[in-house]
């Protein structure tokens, strides 16, 4: 398994889908959001969280290639944007442990809309 920094910086989707994720960062609400995206009662640490996310979002990405009938826009802008949340927690959190707050990687390298 490949560590969690190079799965995030090898994810590339299409730029309006990162740009709603970008805009709807600073709405997002962990306690609540990331309970509700991943479907738990009790909200997960840091990087099971992060993980999670990660395979759900691989999930929606294929539906939305497929051009599935079960894709959300919606659905998959929820999940961008606790990523990108959460991605910058976890950098933060092990940033703290060793040298200082580190810089998170970029959640997504821009793709063409297909």
């Amino acid at each position: 398994m490949q560590p969690v920094a190079t799965q995030i910086t090898q994810l590339t989707r299409p730029n309006l889908l990162l740009r709603a994720a970008r805009i709807g960062e600073g709405k997002y609400r962990r306690a609540i959001d990331l309970k509700r995206i991943l479907k738990r009662e009790e909200t997960p640490r840091t990087l099971p969280g992060l993980m999670a996310l990660l395979d759900l979002e691989r999930a929606m990405n294929h539906l939305r290639t497929c051009n599935s009938y079960a894709y959300s826009y919606q659905d998959h802008i929820d999940v961008l944007i606790a990523l990108r949340a959460e991605t910058a927690r976890y950098f933060s959190q092990i940033g703290n442990k060793k040298d200082g707050p580190r810089e998170p990687p970029d959640l997504c390298r821009c793709a063409p809309f297909t």
